[in-house]
């Protein structure tokens, strides 16, 4: 729970630090966050860290860029999610599959990679779930989920690039009292253009 705790407050100092940044930049710097980005992320995570959970993502993000200052970007996006395996809680074996869809938001630190076509970024996100059934098993069919982790890119042209990412996703039901949540680790293929 603590360690809960001390993610939220860094993420919320980080979007504070953001926000502040976005306030004060050049008017240069907000007319170039005004092009239009759209991302499309697919990923794929595995079940980790809890040994009664056996559930894998499959996951599909479509964000679209609405603040940039510098190195540091917002997004905000809807996210499809299917998960598929089983729990083991008490002993019992319980299939776990289901189909979830909500918005999403996601904030990144990009950096070339001197001046070549590479960079590399270290993202956070977030979404809230609603799923067509309890979701993993004996839970809600409702939920959030929240990843982190680094993303290396080649930007091809000025409008396309190309990244993978290795994340750390956790998903939850989000009570003290019953929270049959789960965690993945995996990777994410992004396709990013803008215009």
């Amino acid at each position: 729970m603590l360690t809960k705790k001390i993610i939220f407050l860094g993420c919320c100092l980080a979007l504070s630090a953001s926000a502040a940044a976005w306030a004060s930049a050049p008017k240069e710097e907000k007319q170039m966050a005004s092009r239009q980005q759209v991302e499309v992320q697919a990923e794929f995570g595995k079940h980790r860290l809890f040994s009664n959970r056996h559930i894998n993502d499959y996951t599909l993000q479509i964000y679209q860029r609405f603040r940039q200052n510098g190195s540091v970007s917002l997004y905000k996006g809807l996210t499809f999610e299917r998960g598929v395996g089983y729990t083991t809680d008490d002993g019992i074996r319980r299939d776990s599959n289901a189909v979830g869809l909500g918005p999403a938001f996601m904030w990144r630190w990009q950096h070339a990679f001197g001046h070549s076509k590479w960079y590399g970024a270290i993202e956070g996100k977030g979404s809230i779930l609603a799923y067509n059934r309890a979701f993993p098993a004996d839970g809600r069919a409702f939920g959030f989920q929240w990843a982190i982790g680094p993303r290396i890119g080649y930007q091809w042209n000025p409008h396309q690039s190309l990244s993978l990412a290795y994340l750390m996703k956790h998903n939850s039901n989000g009570f003290h009292s019953h929270n049959p949540g789960y965690n993945t680790v995996g990777f994410s293929l992004a396709y990013t253009h803008q215009w």
